[in-house]
């Protein structure tokens, strides 16, 4: 306590100040931690950082792309916009209950990654994108789970989610559906 009265009163006899606090700073924070849904209270003259559902109708096309068959077979931008979802999902869906048992979307979401690997070793095997059959269905829900997920997650966390992806890919940790611990990465 001795050390910091000293430094105050040497500061203050110099005329500089004290400390500074960062309004900047403080603003970035609260502003990162903002909720994305729209009826989630908001700081007054804070904006959101991202169109919640701007990112959502992304993703909406891109599964409409892939359910009409309309993608062309030079083009990956729907299917890794899907995967990009998908993964964020499920890391997030983790974050909140690494359980399995207990994570209501667990088994829906390593569904769908499922399918998206089915989906690109049939565009290996036969140069065209699509859907077929229960594929739709399960990709249509993972969806659904990624507006839930993404409407209760502020651009903070999923922008660290987002990271962490993209460090598991880095890093050659890829999904393979055969593996015993889907639940784990």
């Amino acid at each position: 306590m001795r050390k910091t009265s000293r430094f105050v009163r040497t500061r203050r006899a110099q005329g500089k100040p004290i400390g500074v606090v960062s309004l900047v700073a403080w603003h970035n924070a609260i502003e990162r931690c903002q909720p994305l849904s729209e009826t989630a209270p908001i700081v007054q003259g804070i904006k959101r950082a991202t169109d919640p559902y701007a990112l959502l109708i992304e993703a909406r096309e891109a599964l409409v792309q892939l359910l009409d068959h309309t993608v062309a077979a030079d083009n990956p931008k729907p299917y890794d916009c899907l995967a990009c979802t998908i993964d964020v999902t499920w890391m997030r869906a983790l974050q909140i209950d690494r359980n399995p048992d207990t994570n209501p979307m667990h088994a829906d979401l390593v569904a769908a990654r499922t399918v998206l690997h089915s989906v690109r070793t049939r565009w290996e095997r036969l140069h065209k994108w699509g859907l077929a059959g229960p594929e739709r269905d399960t990709l249509k829900t993972a969806v659904d789970h990624y507006e839930a997920i993404l409407l209760a997650s502020s651009p903070q966390q999923l922008s660290d989610v987002e990271r962490e992806r993209m460090r598991q890919i880095g890093r050659g940790n890829f999904f393979e559906p055969d593996t015993e611990a889907q639940g784990r990465r």
